[in-house]
Protein backbone atom coordinates (compact mmCIF):
# COMPACT_ATOMS: atom_id res chain seq x y z
CA UNK A 1 0.00 0.00 0.00
CA UNK A 2 2.74 2.12 1.04
CA UNK A 3 4.87 2.36 -2.26
CA UNK A 4 1.91 2.56 -4.29
CA UNK A 5 0.53 5.41 -1.46
CA UNK A 6 4.10 7.13 -1.90
CA UNK A 7 6.18 6.51 -4.82
CA UNK A 8 8.71 5.23 -1.91
CA UNK A 9 9.44 1.62 -1.28
CA UNK A 10 11.88 2.46 1.60
CA UNK A 11 10.64 0.45 4.46
CA UNK A 12 7.43 -0.47 2.59
CA UNK A 13 6.96 -3.38 4.57
CA UNK A 14 6.10 -1.49 7.85
CA UNK A 15 5.06 1.50 6.77
CA UNK A 16 2.44 -0.48 4.60
CA UNK A 17 1.53 -2.55 7.89
CA UNK A 18 0.59 0.54 9.97
CA UNK A 19 -1.36 1.61 6.89
CA UNK A 20 -3.19 -1.39 6.78
CA UNK A 21 -3.88 -1.40 10.27
CA UNK A 22 -5.48 1.98 10.23
CA UNK A 23 -8.47 1.11 7.40
CA UNK A 24 -8.63 -2.40 9.32
CA UNK A 25 -9.45 -0.92 12.78
CA UNK A 26 -11.49 1.67 11.23
CA UNK A 27 -13.71 -0.83 9.09
CA UNK A 28 -14.46 -2.24 11.88
CA UNK A 29 -14.94 -5.37 10.19
CA UNK A 30 -12.59 -7.43 11.77
CA UNK A 31 -11.40 -8.67 15.01
CA UNK A 32 -8.12 -6.95 16.97
CA UNK A 33 -6.47 -10.96 16.26
CA UNK A 34 -7.33 -10.49 12.14
CA UNK A 35 -5.93 -6.52 12.11
CA UNK A 36 -2.77 -8.02 14.16
CA UNK A 37 -2.87 -11.28 11.73
CA UNK A 38 -2.42 -9.58 8.59
CA UNK A 39 -0.97 -6.79 9.41
CA UNK A 40 2.25 -9.27 10.63
CA UNK A 41 1.95 -10.69 7.51
CA UNK A 42 2.22 -7.13 5.07
CA UNK A 43 5.01 -6.47 7.54
CA UNK A 44 7.28 -9.76 7.30
CA UNK A 45 6.59 -10.14 3.42
CA UNK A 46 9.82 -8.97 2.71
CA UNK A 47 11.62 -11.66 5.32
CA UNK A 48 11.67 -14.37 2.23
CA UNK A 49 14.36 -16.17 4.03
CA UNK A 50 12.46 -16.66 7.53
CA UNK A 51 9.64 -19.02 8.02
CA UNK A 52 6.67 -17.29 9.97
CA UNK A 53 3.17 -17.69 10.32
CA UNK A 54 1.19 -19.89 7.72
CA UNK A 55 -0.57 -16.26 6.59
CA UNK A 56 2.79 -14.39 6.85
CA UNK A 57 4.14 -17.13 4.27
CA UNK A 58 0.64 -17.46 2.15
CA UNK A 59 1.78 -13.27 1.25
CA UNK A 60 5.36 -14.31 0.70
CA UNK A 61 4.76 -16.24 -1.92
CA UNK A 62 1.84 -14.06 -3.40
CA UNK A 63 4.54 -10.99 -3.28
CA UNK A 64 6.66 -13.73 -5.07
CA UNK A 65 4.73 -14.63 -7.81
CA UNK A 66 3.46 -11.26 -8.44
CA UNK A 67 7.64 -10.01 -8.62
CA UNK A 68 8.10 -13.11 -11.30
CA UNK A 69 5.44 -13.60 -13.48
CA UNK A 70 5.10 -9.51 -13.59
CA UNK A 71 7.95 -9.83 -16.04
CA UNK A 72 8.72 -13.38 -17.00
CA UNK A 73 11.67 -12.13 -19.10
CA UNK A 74 13.68 -11.06 -15.98
CA UNK A 75 14.65 -13.78 -13.81
CA UNK A 76 14.23 -13.66 -10.07
CA UNK A 77 16.24 -12.28 -7.63
CA UNK A 78 18.63 -13.97 -5.81
CA UNK A 79 16.12 -13.59 -2.20
CA UNK A 80 13.70 -15.22 -3.97
CA UNK A 81 14.58 -17.67 -6.97
CA UNK A 82 14.78 -20.77 -4.65
CA UNK A 83 11.01 -19.75 -3.15
CA UNK A 84 9.73 -19.40 -6.57
CA UNK A 85 11.46 -22.63 -7.38
CA UNK A 86 9.45 -24.07 -4.30
CA UNK A 87 6.53 -22.98 -5.54
CA UNK A 88 6.68 -23.95 -9.24
CA UNK A 89 7.36 -27.67 -7.93
CA UNK A 90 4.10 -27.40 -5.38
CA UNK A 91 1.93 -26.16 -8.11
CA UNK A 92 2.58 -28.74 -10.67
Amino acid sequence: ISTYATGDSRNHAGRSAAMARSCLRSSGLFTEDETSAVCNAIAHHSDKDKEQAPLDEVLKDADVLHHCLHNPTQPPNEKEAQRYARLLEELR
